[in-house]
């Protein structure tokens, strides 16, 4: 009775799973198994964006980013990929270093991190199913002792929300990749010229090559090879730039206009002018007048008063015609 109680749960579990499997219900289950991934000393190069500390700065100065963190060996269409720690340290070249501590002379800084990562989501052949940018939360760093004559490292650890992998390819891969800009908010102690202690700093990476892109990828299903399914060109976010001129963004230059050569200017005696002595006839003048060619429009109310003014000076004349005829002068 015990065993035929025990086979009755267990088919009844069975058909439970079979009928939601049956109409497309699945409960999601973590990663099986998750693998390390990284990239090393991406270069990129920050500007404080407080006028006073980048002169003390006295130029641009080379930042390296090393992020590292954990992603699945692969996920499913129309899954979930679970939330992600990650550790982004930011490494300050040696000379910038120097510099704080002798010319500005900090002595220790900390801060925090506004960072986004990119993931791509790439079918094979190499269609782009989706790009997203996900922000990396809860990004800082505690104090960093400063001493000259060394890179100096300050990580900061931060976690990726989880993200829904697009459904619409069985097999693909998922780029994940580092930012384009980043924003730093530093804390440095004692303050800058004694009055300073906060500055945003704005980086802006300097290759777009795989090496300095490329975190890590997912792959979709069965996943592909980056030959089948290759990275997608760079995007620019919209913060690197800042101030740039409106070109065509083709990479060819603008048509060249030449210069036009104005019309011969004809003189306004010849176009208006009568007959002294009193033999020139009235309709002359008034087709004279008529041929007066209209200004553009502009936009602007001078061209009509001009034209109007021009048309109460033939009318004027023509009256001054008629009236010497009259007279007989």
């Amino acid at each position: 009775m015990r065993q035929s109680a025990a086979a009755a749960r267990r088919g009844l579990r069975f058909a439970i799973a079979t009928a939601l499997v049956g109409a497309g219900v699945t409960q999601l289950a973590p990663a099986a198994s998750a693998a390390p991934a990284g990239v090393e000393r991406v270069g990129y190069e920050c500007q404080a964006t407080n006028p006073i500390i980048n002169s003390t700065l006295e130029g641009h100065y080379q930042f390296y980013v090393t992020a590292e963190t954990d992603l699945p060996d692969s996920v499913q269409a129309g899954a979930t990929v679970p939330a992600t720690d990650t550790t982004l340290s930011l490494i300050l070249s040696r000379d910038l270093v120097d510099h704080l501590y002798t010319k500005m002379e900090v002595r220790r800084v900390r801060g925090t991190s506004r960072s986004d990562v990119v993931l791509q989501a790439v079918a094979p052949g190499g269609e782009v199913l989706e790009t997203r940018n996900e922000p990396v939360s809860g990004l800082q760093a505690d104090w960093v002792q400063i001493r000259t004559g060394a890179e100096l490292t300050i990580p900061a650890a931060g976690t990726v929300a989880a993200i829904d992998v697009p459904s619409t390819a069985e097999n693909g891969l998922i780029y994940v990749q580092m930012p384009k800009t980043f924003f730093l908010d530093s804390v440095m102690d004692p303050p800058v010229l004694g009055s300073v202690s906060e500055a945003e700093l704005k980086c802006v990476r300097q290759s777009d090559n795989a090496a300095a892109r490329v975190i890590g990828t997912i792959p979709i299903g069965a996943g592909c090879t980056a030959v089948e399914c290759p990275l997608p060109p760079a995007e620019d976010d919209g913060g690197g730039g800042g101030g740039g001129g409106g070109g065509t963004g083709d990479g060819e230059d603008p048509e060249v206009i030449e210069p036009v050569t104005p019309d011969e200017e004809t003189a306004v005696d010849d176009d208006y002018a009568f007959d002294e002595n009193g033999s020139g006839d009235d309709a002359a003048v008034a087709s004279a007048s008529a041929e007066t060619k209209a200004l553009p429009a502009t936009g602007s109310s001078f061209g009509p008063l001009l034209g109007a003014a021009l048309a109460v000076l033939v009318a004027l004349r023509i009256g001054l015609a008629v009236r010497l005829r009259r007279t007989g002068r």
